[in-house]
């Protein structure tokens, strides 16, 4: 019963990254919502200007 849990923990990305490197998930988070918000703020504000 432990094994199938193991398995399915490392394939799962969240429980593996979160695992071994929480911080790096904290960091790398923000970094993407960032990008996302620049991309979408800059989408609206082209198709603003349009």
């Amino acid at each position: 019963m432990d094994q199938p849990s193991g398995a399915n923990a490392r394939i799962s990305p969240r429980q593996s990254v979160a695992c071994p490197f929480p911080q790096e998930e904290v960091t790398v988070r923000p970094k993407i919502t960032i990008r996302i918000g620049q991309l979408l703020s800059g989408g609206f504000v082209q198709a603003n200007e349009l």
